[in-house]
């Protein structure tokens, strides 16, 4: 795998190699697809089918995760699949000034007020950062798709529909993580 920033222009007509990482991406999946098809009559004929991908990726070997990160066994991304990100855990809301000032808050965060939201001290060091970020969420990308496909003919006439959607997969959309399901 190439790095995106290691893609370089070619200054002065010279064309420079681009940079290698160890970094190991592995996809995987299955598909299956059935039909059943029948004739009732020489004039009505029918056909009902389903299919359904399960899909799954994951790095085996992430060069950009540092040593921390993967000693950290809620944080890593390295051998972990189904996720859409880090973040913190919301813990509530801060109900009063003297809930603010004797809990945990990140170091940026120098205007809350009561009712502001509170996120968990994960690794228990009193202060809000980046270590306090766990996994979360389900990839972007769906993990299941499928799909169910109907054919109806009598005569001349003809009718044909396809339903499908996928699951398992978390988007983010207007600063708010939203998770779609497939099942429970």
């Amino acid at each position: 795998i190439i790095p995106p920033a290691a893609r370089y222009t070619t200054p002065l007509g010279t064309s420079l190699p681009y940079v290698r990482s160890n970094t190991a991406f592995r996809r995987a999946g299955y598909e299956l697809q059935l039909t059943y098809a029948d004739q009732i009559s020489k004039d009505f004929n029918f056909s009902v089918g389903g299919n359904v991908t399960l899909y799954n990726q994951l790095y085996e070997r992430n060069d950009a995760e540092d040593s921390v990160s993967l000693k950290n066994p809620l944080a890593r991304t390295t051998h972990q699949t189904d996720y859409w990100g880090r973040g913190y855990i919301n813990d509530g809301y801060y109900q009063s000034v003297a809930d603010i000032i004797n809990n945990p808050r990140r170091v940026a965060a120098n205007q809350l007020v009561p009712g502001d939201l509170m996120y968990m001290d994960v690794n228990g060091d009193g202060k809000l950062d980046g270590s306090d970020q766990i996994r979360m969420g389900n990839s972007s990308f769906p993990r299941v798709t499928y799909g169910v496909n109907i054919f109806v003919a009598y005569k001349n006439l003809s009718l044909e529909m396809l339903w499908q959607g996928t699951g398992n997969r978390s988007r983010y959309l207007s600063g708010t993580l939203q998770a779609y399901y497939a099942g429970a």
